[in-house]
């Protein structure tokens, strides 16, 4: 019998391992991703806020044919004695060997007010929030961006790149240094 590889997280990193196992044909890899969308370039969302790609740019390629993809569910447990993950849909994957990969979720700072109107607070991680902000760009005013990391300049250059003023807040006295390159 062959051994059960599942992999947590269809982003980028999670793909590219299930399609180098799969190649290697030594385990039956499960991926599994919480977001119903084909896997994408994560790192390329910014391009899209700026208008410089379109959504449709950012998918990968088909995984291996081997690779059991599921979409659209998300992993609620992890039973180790049984080695079983424990699916969002009510399913149960057995496995031999288990990866996580599922990236980092975005942080918004507990400051006072984000949590008053969500309309007005978005997060640039997904497919989604990049559909959201895009959106919320339309007939914005001004938008403020909270960090002056790599992400958070990209998103602020992104907005402004399609006629939003921007402002941006950071912890620092100035942006990241790494960030200004």
């Amino acid at each position: 019998m062959t051994e059960q590889l599942v992999i947590v997280g269809a982003g980028m990193v999670g793909h590219r391992m299930a399609e180098e196992v799969a190649a290697g044909g030594t385990f039956e890899v499960h991926l599994i991703g919480e977001e119903e969308y084909h896997p994408y370039n994560r790192i390329l969302l910014s391009e899209v806020l700026a208008g410089r790609a379109d959504l449709n740019s950012l998918t990968l390629p088909e995984p291996h044919p081997s690779v059991q993809v599921r979409r659209g569910t998300s992993v609620v447990g992890i039973d180790r004695d049984t080695q079983q993950v424990l699916l969002a849909d009510g399913d149960a994957l057995r496995y031999d060997k288990l990866v996580l990969a599922t990236g980092a979720r975005a942080f918004v700072p507990p400051i006072e007010g984000l949590d008053a109107d969500p309309k007005h607070v978005h997060v640039l991680r997904t497919w989604d929030d990049c559909r959201d902000v895009t959106a919320r760009a339309v007939n914005a005013k001004h938008a403020v961006v909270v960090g002056g990391g790599l992400l958070g300049l990209e998103a602020a250059c992104g907005l402004r790149r399609r006629g939003v003023p921007v402002t941006v807040l950071d912890l620092g006295d100035r942006p990241d240094r790494k960030s200004v390159v």
